[in-house]
């Protein structure tokens, strides 16, 4: 991470993500963090975890055992980490995830894609189509860039 805050962030302002894009796979009933981290000099001053249904801010409330927990430090200057917290894995969860960073120098984005397992010995795993989360995901850039302004 010290590498990528040193080199990357400072090259064109933005925050900058890391990893921009993962994926992720979860047992069905299983806890599970979902960890991003992120630098932004300027610092940020917005973070939003976004899936289909819902939009989470960190520090909030849990919602139906989801939970985006208050930013972290990263250990780097100008560097920090976001965690969004799923208590029990469930069918529903699965699919993409969007984290926002927004600073005065702009919006920032990565995607995590979810895909949850039954636990059983013919496991498969079941992801949902991304057409809804890319929606979400204009929509709230489209309001923080109303919003900036």
């Amino acid at each position: 991470m010290r590498a990528f805050a040193a080199i990357n962030y400072c090259n064109n302002g933005r925050p900058m993500i890391h990893p921009p894009n993962q994926t992720v796979t979860a047992k069905e009933g299983e806890s599970l963090n979902i960890v991003v981290e992120f630098c932004a000099e300027p610092r940020h001053t917005k973070i939003l975890w976004i899936s289909e249904e819902n939009v989470y801010v960190p520090g909030a409330e849990a919602r139906d055992g989801v939970q985006a927990l208050a930013i972290e430090d990263g250990g780097t200057e100008s560097c920090y980490r976001t965690v969004l917290s799923f208590d029990t894995i469930q069918w529903s969860h699965a699919g993409e995830w969007w984290v926002l960073v927004r600073s005065s120098e702009g919006i920032s984005d990565a995607s995590v894609l979810l895909n949850v397992t039954r636990a059983s010995e013919y496991s498969h795993a079941h992801f949902r189509s991304a057409s809804l989360t890319y929606l979400s995901m204009c929509l709230a850039l489209v309001i923080l860039q109303e919003h900036r302004r």
